[in-house]
């Protein structure tokens, strides 16, 4: 399908953003450049198969890291509530740490000295790429 106007090719990188669901997602690319693409040419690229093996792909990401998430945090409540006891609070402290990797989540555990500490207590930056752990 060829697009009405073949300007508007140049722009079709900015709205790649329409997920498969067809929903368009906010891009700050476009909303800084003011394009504005025919929708042949999202339909266009959308076809393509190499954009629907990256968005499978990105899905795929998206649900291991669902996964993942969920897994660590059942374990981090059971660290919290052995550590700090029965308490409303440790729920949303497992949760809290569910989101930070796994080295920085136990180390914030047990350098808390209470459970409002380890609540107040702030993500660490993610190490460089090839930086020590």
């Amino acid at each position: 399908m060829k697009p009405d106007r073949p300007e508007l090719i140049d722009g079709s990188t900015t709205r790649l953003s329409t997920g498969a669901s067809g929903n368009s997602m906010s891009n700050p690319i476009e909303d800084e450049s003011m394009m504005d693409l025919h929708p042949s040419v999202v339909e266009f690229f959308l076809e393509q198969e190499c954009v629907q093996r990256a968005i499978a792909e990105a899905h795929e990401r998206g649900r291991k890291a669902g996964l993942a998430h969920a897994s660590r945090e059942p374990t981090l409540l059971a660290i919290v509530r052995n550590r700090f006891g029965d308490s409303p609070d440790v729920e949303a402290a497992a949760r809290m740490l569910a989101d930070w990797d796994e080295e920085a989540s136990v180390a914030a555990i047990m350098a808390a000295p209470d459970l409002a500490s380890l609540l107040d207590a702030k993500r660490p930056p993610a190490p460089s790429p090839g930086e020590a752990v």
